[in-house]
């Protein structure tokens, strides 16, 4: 006959792992926010953007395959403009890898007055921002710590996934219809 050995539990009765794996979500959501993603300075104002362009948005959800890489993930399959509580749901349930935690990407957006950007970027230590022209067009970017002492030699640059929600004030229209996801604002300015 084998027994089985007693399952490791903490002192108030609930399994160990249990217990490991909401440390582990925390610990998630630390490291987001150690390494400067948007969820920690929601406002861009330690960017570096053009001048033609300004920094908007407010981060509701993050993501990082740091420290357990995922392997080859299409960043534009991964980057969308969402207008709609179910393009957002479609969003979710389209994401292109298993591994990629949906519960750290949702969040209760008010698409009556906002719309959501969803940007991936293998970076280091930069942070993802988004800025807009001022005409209804958005663009996510990355940028560099500004002070040297913040930045450092990576061994690998990490998936990073950031939802920002935008209100349609932020961007001077009156409908989710006159925004549009537009890299090439980030090459105009």
């Amino acid at each position: 006959m084998t027994t089985r050995p007693a399952r490791a539990t903490t002192t108030d009765g609930r399994p160990l792992r249990t217990r490991l794996a909401t440390l582990g979500v925390v610990g998630a959501v630390l490291v987001l926010a150690a390494c400067g993603d948007d969820v920690a300075d929601p406002t861009g104002t330690a960017s570096t953007e053009p001048e033609s362009l300004t920094s908007v948005g407010t981060g509701v959800g993050g993501w990082s395959e740091e420290p357990d890489p995922i392997g080859d993930v299409p960043v534009d399959e991964i980057t969308a403009l969402i207008r709609t509580q179910d393009e957002y749901d479609a969003w979710l349930d389209g994401l292109p890898s298993p591994e990629i935690e949906t519960e750290t990407l949702t969040a209760d957006v008010d698409f009556d007055t906002s719309v959501v950007l969803t940007y991936a970027q293998p970076i280091c230590d930069e942070s993802l921002r988004v800025v807009t022209d001022g005409t209804g067009a958005i663009a996510g970017h990355a940028v560099a710590p500004t002070e040297p002492d913040e930045q450092f030699e990576c061994e690998m640059n990490w998936l990073r996934i950031i939802v920002r929600e935008i209100t349609l004030d932020e961007l001077g229209v009156d409908s989710a219809d006159d925004v549009r996801y537009d890299p090439s604002i980030l090459e105009d300015s």
